[in-house]
């Protein structure tokens, strides 16, 4: 009988998406998986349910949702042979002990910090280091020390995000760009103000995108966030010409995964558009400053990643050796026109 594994992965998006590599790694091994996960990142089921997962218990963010508590405490109390917690915070901890399963995994450094009573929950713990593992491997770790056959992966062709965009997500992508089919996606917002790059620069690049190399462009963002759309306006203003296609709120998740997909090449931040891009394996020039693209960055061939600070050229998304783990990131506007405009595809 195959084992039920119940995976806890309440962060944002971006976490969910570096999970994926771990949870279809579950599933080759014969595990049915269960995922527990925060509202936010819900309207990603869709790409996940029936080929990466197969049942879901949904949290909302930043609150104790006491029916579902209660569905594992009680009605689900023993349905689960194995728990992989890749949260790490007291909820999950408290959720992974309620669940009665016989396995209950974490990796032991996401403890290192944690309150006394949260190593009680856990009966083994996977020995991995998040300084020195990109975020991916690290979750792959923890799903390991289950003990089932999970498979190893060649350095050449590291993992990366799955998802299985439905038909309805690319007819909306292909809708909303109006004909246009060899366009660049360009996603400079992030939920961290820190991370974004100056707006004028943005639009520099992007001009020089449509005036010159004439790909035309699709600005994307998110919904509701004023600095975002403060950051937004101010790269509009700057614009010699407006953009091709201004999408920037008028997409849900899925179609701006799509989007993402169907497109020549994107250029973005470190951010959850970033991961979608990940999963999609496009081309891409990537811009990195105080977070270390060591833990975060895509690592297919095809993807350009650009360090604040760094002075060599930009680094393929594998080239390990250009970032290292434990180095300090720099402030964005350490990172010029000229080198996105060299590392462009």
């Amino acid at each position: 009988m195959s084992p039920h594994v119940l995976a806890i992965q309440l962060k944002r998006i971006g976490d969910l998406l570096l999970t994926t590599p771990a949870l279809h790694a579950l599933r080759t091994a014969g595990a049915r998986v269960t995922l527990a996960l925060a509202d936010n990142t819900a309207p990603l089921l869709p790409a996940l349910t029936g080929e990466v997962i197969d049942d879901t218990l949904v949290f909302r963010r930043g609150s104790i949702q006491l029916a579902q508590w209660r569905r594992v405490a009680f009605a689900r109390r023993g349905e689960f042979d194995a728990v992989v917690d890749f949260t790490g915070n007291d909820r999950s901890a408290l959720l992974t002990r309620l669940s009665g399963a016989r396995q209950r995994v974490i990796a032991r450094d996401a403890l290192k910090r944690a309150a006394r009573w949260r190593p009680w929950c856990y009966t083994a713990f996977a020995e991995t280091d998040v300084r020195l593992r990109h975020t991916v491997d690290r979750y792959l770790d923890t799903v390991r020390a289950l003990a089932l056959l999970i498979p190893e992966f060649s350095e050449k062709n590291p993992p990366a995000p799955v998802l299985h965009l439905p038909a309805e997500a690319r007819a909306a992508a292909q809708e909303a760009m109006g004909g246009h089919t060899d366009y660049a996606v360009v996603h400079p917002g992030s939920a961290r103000a820190e991370k974004y790059w100056p707006p004028e620069r943005w639009a520099v690049v992007i001009d020089h995108v449509q005036r010159v190399r004439g790909v035309p462009v699709a600005l994307t963002g998110g919904r509701g966030d004023p600095f975002e759309d403060a950051h937004l306006q101010a790269i509009r203003a700057a614009l010699s010409a407006p953009v091709a296609a201004d999408l920037a709120g008028r997409l849900d998740l899925l179609a701006l995964a799509a989007l993402i997909a169907g497109s020549a090449f994107f250029l973005g931040v470190d951010s959850g558009p970033m991961h979608l891009l990940a999963a999609a394996r496009r081309p891409a020039v990537v811009l990195f400053g105080p977070t270390n693209p060591f833990h975060w960055r895509p690592r297919h061939a095809e993807c350009r990643v650009l360090r604040a600070g760094e002075k060599n050229p930009p680094a393929r998304g594998n080239d390990d050796p250009a970032f290292p783990p434990a180095a300090r990131g720099g402030s964005m506007n350490e990172i010029s026109v000229d080198a996105v405009l060299a590392a462009l595809p």
